[in-house]
């Protein structure tokens, strides 16, 4: 038999976080309660400031993909924001843009 060390899936495996991160991390892998208030507090301004136009649970799913790439870099609580809110302007764009193409499909069927 033939012993398989260091493939990727086990370097994937056995990755440790840096400590910068590793702070943002209570035990059981869970955002520490200054990291988690903040996501939630962004999801509270982006839907009182885009005054509805996505929904809170797609605020929520974007807020939470903005924080998996935080935690990415080396100030995860400063990039968290500037991430949050460009995923949340292009989920805007895109569905203004499938909005505008809808409109234009129900023009030229009615003429």
């Amino acid at each position: 038999m033939i012993a398989v060390e260091n493939t990727p899936l086990q370097r994937l495996t056995t990755i440790s976080l840096p400590k910068r991160q590793s702070k943002l991390l209570s035990a059981g892998g869970r955002l520490t309660p200054d990291f988690a208030k903040l996501a939630r507090r962004l999801v509270v301004a982006f839907a009182f400031e885009f005054d509805g136009k996505l929904p809170h649970r797609c605020l929520r799913r974007l807020v939470r993909e903005a924080e998996a790439v935080a935690l990415q870099t080396p100030v995860p609580m400063l990039a968290l924001p500037v991430l949050a809110e460009e995923k949340v302007r292009s989920a805007l764009d895109w569905q203004s843009r499938q909005q505008d193409i809808l409109n234009r499909s129900v023009v030229s069927l009615t003429e």
